[in-house]
């Protein structure tokens, strides 16, 4: 049994073997039938051909590109296949020279002008004018707005940079809106001064930029420029805010007093 095994394996064998060597040969045989034209070159994965750098595929054809002078060719299938050297910009089919004005830098990006400013001026009809700073100004390092700031202590009025008043009992605020100075604690802005706040027994400050500036305490109300306690009846207790009272489950308010709900018989 074993010799009669063997002899049957080969005949298997030598068809695998023979299968293999056709479809290599085939394989060879289709690749060497391709036929590749000129400035062409076989793809690396994959069938077919590719036009070699700074041509482009017309029909079944390579058709050079023609790339102007101070240009490269880009290897792409779309537009026109090529691109203008740093310090060029594309103009129909010609690269024209960038002129960066004095002053000015050339920039990575292709798109015009192609040159920026130096840091200390600003472009202008072509050109790179110096900017203007003001006393008590400085450049700024911002791409949008003005193109300088004011110190700290002094604002901007059209082209200048005016000291900012700030009166006794005040400190600056960094913003570009308001009077550009706010009270210290205990005092609030009345006009052009800061005046105290005048917070009266049982009261406190209140951290608030609106209303009188204080509060009472708890137990207590405003009423005219004081605070008086509140008298809070039998049954009742004060409210969560402590300047009111509330009667107890089960009682009524009446006028000044909480009385006891009277419950109907069915």
């Amino acid at each position: 049994m074993r010799f009669s095994k063997r002899i049957s394996s080969k005949p298997s064998f030598i068809l695998l073997c023979a299968v293999l060597t056709l479809t290599a040969s085939g394989n060879s045989m289709s690749s060497d039938a391709l036929e590749i034209p000129d400035n062409a070159a076989r793809k690396t994965y994959g069938q077919g051909w590719d036009c070699n750098l700074g041509y482009r595929r017309v029909d079944e054809a390579c058709s050079r590109i023609a790339v102007p002078a101070n240009g490269y060719p880009t290897g792409a299938s779309y537009g026109s296949g090529w691109a203008c050297n740093r310090g060029y910009l594309a103009s129909r089919d010609t690269c024209v020279a960038i002129k960066v004005p004095p002053h000015g830098y050339l920039t990575g990006s292709p798109m015009e002008p192609g040159w920026q400013c130096d840091r200390g001026y600003e472009a202008s009809k072509g050109a790179c004018v110096a900017i203007h700073v003001p006393e008590n100004g400085y450049l700024a390092d911002s791409t949008f707005g003005e193109a300088w700031q004011c110190e700290r202590g002094f604002r901007q009025d059209q082209r200048r940079c005016v000291a900012i008043n700030v009166p006794a009992h005040g400190y600056l605020v960094e913003t570009g809106y308001g009077v550009g100075w706010k009270c210290e604690r205990g005092y609030r802005q009345v006009q052009d001064r800061c005046d105290a706040i005048d917070v009266p027994e049982h009261g406190y400050l209140a951290d608030v930029s609106y209303g009188i500036g204080w509060k009472c305490n708890r137990g207590y109300r405003v009423y005219e420029n004081s605070c008086e306690p509140v008298d809070v009846p039998d049954n009742a207790y004060l409210n969560t805010n402590g300047n009111r009272w509330t009667c107890a489950a089960s009682h009524v308010k009446l006028g000044n007093a909480c009385e006891l709900r009277q419950v109907r018989n069915r």
